[in-house]
């Protein structure tokens, strides 16, 4: 009788044991089964190193005869660093921007910053742009100077004071590679 019920209780460990393992290994798969979520946004994503804290802002309109105004731009806080790192602008829901401005700072001690790429995500539709190809989508604004073999862009000075560094879209090719983008 002893033999009999030490052999049920055994078996019952062994089968709660299991039933466990086997829940905990469900549970491991459900969550690698998980899609990451997709914004429903236009996420641009600058690949740039700022050395001193600064405020980049991205510009953006629906249609060239659009100016570009403070209404509709996204600012970004950056702590300065001497590393390359990510600073990302999610351009507001039901936006649908059809051209961009990219402006590098207000810091009037700012040291040249390197812009190295940029990437953009619209619904899980990523286009990324990086090195010498970044001068067939922009261009830089008088008195911005910038080589595009390096991606350092110049802090210039006048009446003594840093100017904010400014790149302008070149209208036809980021005007088509948004749309494609974004209408597709």
């Amino acid at each position: 009788m002893k033999i009999k019920s030490i052999s049920i209780a055994l078996l019952l460990c062994l089968a709660l044991t299991g039933c466990k393992n086997e829940k905990s290994s469900d549970n491991t798969n459900e969550v690698t089964q998980q899609a990451e979520p997709v914004n429903d946004y236009l996420k641009v994503t600058l690949d740039v190193t700022v050395k001193k804290d600064d405020n980049l802002q991205v510009y953006y309109i629906d249609k060239v005869t659009e100016p570009f105004a403070e209404e509709k731009s996204v600012w970004v806080a950056v702590k300065g660093s001497p590393n390359p790192q990510k600073v990302v602008f999610n351009i507001p829901k039901n936006e649908a921007p059809h051209l961009l401005r990219l402006d590098f700072g207000m810091n009037p001690e700012q040291e040249d910053i390197v812009f190295s790429g940029l990437e953009f995500n619209y619904f899980g539709k990523i286009k990324e742009i990086k090195g010498g190809e970044l001068a067939f989508f922009f261009r830089p604004v008088s008195p911005t100077t910038i080589d595009f073999a390096t991606g350092v862009i110049n802090a210039k000075e006048a009446s003594g004071k840093r100017v904010e560094a400014v790149l302008y879209p070149q209208e036809v090719p980021l005007g088509k590679e948004l749309d494609k983008l974004i209408k597709s």
